[in-house]
């Protein structure tokens, strides 16, 4: 193993890379380490560092390895070393400038109440994430904020419309919710995920949506 103080950010994303499988840079571990910077929830620095789960996993998994972060309960924190390796690559804290109204998203997710509070009420009962499938769902109004994108261009009405895979932040529950669409196929690796959609629809009378098991490696 490399001494800590002998490594440069470049040469520990080609590890990190290696070891997740994603191409990493140096720049991918700085906004790690700012992220960690700002809190100790793993899903947290995922979201802060604009990166894909295993990309983000296996940075932490060098930085583990390197001493500069340690695992403190159910969370993560920079060591000694991995702050003094902070101010070595001047790392700071990440900063964000977003639209108080739409918190960036450039859509208010609370335009249409009812079907945000129909899908916070579901949402709250979703299966948990697994790293298994590269999965961390992002919040309700992201989701919702997303579905009122679509209805806004027009991408709804009428529309018969394919959700493949990452139905972790069920968006393929909340087109269907909408109620706008002419069909709703969504088709999704998760087993837990599948069954959860069925049972929303079947409770909902929604007709118009099913929801399938499928791995999108295999060909259709």
């Amino acid at each position: 193993m490399l001494k800590s103080s002998a490594v440069d950010l470049e040469a520990l994303a080609e590890r990190a890379s290696r070891r997740g499988g994603v191409r990493l840079y140096g720049r991918s571990v700085a906004r790690v380490l700012s992220a960690l910077l700002a809190t100790d929830d793993f899903w947290q620095v995922v979201d802060r560092a604009a990166l894909p789960v295993p990309g983000a996993a296996a940075i932490v998994e060098e930085l583990l390895d390197l001493g500069w972060v340690e695992r403190r309960g159910d969370g993560l924190a920079l060591t000694e070393a991995g702050r003094e390796a902070v101010e070595r690559f001047e790392v700071r804290p990440p900063v964000r400038h977003a639209c108080p109204a739409c918190e960036g998203r450039g859509v208010p997710f609370w335009a249409d109440r009812a079907l945000y509070q129909t899908f916070l009420a579901l949402a709250k009962d979703r299966p948990e994430s697994v790293q298994e499938f590269d999965q961390g769902y992002v919040t309700p109004e992201t989701t919702v904020a997303r579905v009122l994108h679509m209805a806004s261009r027009g991408d709804l009405d009428g529309k018969e419309i394919l959700v493949l895979a990452a139905e972790d932040d069920l968006t393929g529950l909340a087109i269907a919710l909408t109620r706008r669409a002419k069909r709703v196929l969504i088709l999704d690796i998760d087993p837990r995920l599948i069954e959860f959609d069925r049972r929303a629809f079947q409770e909902l009378g929604i007709e118009n949506a099913e929801a399938r098991v499928f791995d999108l490696r295999n060909p259709f």
